[in-house]
């Protein structure tokens, strides 16, 4: 994802690694890398005041780690799944300065970004147990946040209230991107 000033651009990789980029009108250059021993990478944001970055991975661990020390990520939350079940962080936005999202299987979450304390877990009375929500996006003004997955719809909560909105219609197959504008 793209940093809030859109100067930097960070990445997550299946390798595990996480790598950080400046961008100017003429080049992308890579600005560092991080090896955070997590596993496989699926999700990476940069928090809006461009000091942090928020990775998450198969181990479905939501960490923290900040480009001038990679090496020190530290957890955030652990999503706790039932017995049998291998989801992992799929995505993770800030909804603001102060709340990030994360999904994970079926769940999607609201966090504390600085403790990591959930803020509030989003309705899921619409989405079946083996989705895999798989994109996150918060609208502009953080009052909405979309997302979709292999149920092959895209849902949309009130981030304040956490209850679900509306599921829109199904797409012939998996949803793999949404945006609120």
């Amino acid at each position: 994802g793209f940093s809030a000033d859109a100067t930097r651009l960070v990445t997550a990789g299946q390798d595990g690694r996480v790598r950080w980029w400046t961008i100017t009108e003429t080049d992308l250059t890579l600005a560092g890398e991080a090896t955070p021993g997590a596993g496989p990478l699926f999700a990476a944001a940069f928090a809006p005041d461009g000091e942090s970055i928020v990775i998450g991975g198969e181990d479905r661990i939501v960490r923290m780690l900040r480009p001038e020390a990679p090496d020190e990520p530290f957890p955030l939350f652990e999503f706790e799944q039932p017995p049998g079940t291998t989801p992992e962080i799929e995505s993770v936005v800030f909804i603001d300065g102060g709340t990030l999202a994360a999904s994970c299987g079926d769940r999607v979450v609201l966090l504390d970004a600085t403790s990591g304390r959930v803020v509030c877990e989003l309705d899921r009375s619409e989405i079946t147990r083996k989705t895999v929500l798989g994109s996150l996006t918060a609208s502009a003004d953080g009052h909405r946040l979309m997302a979709c997955g292999t149920d092959s719809r895209a849902h949309v909560w009130d981030v304040a209230t956490g209850k679900m909105l509306v599921s829109l219609p199904k797409h012939p197959a998996w949803v793999q991107g949404c945006c609120l504008d």
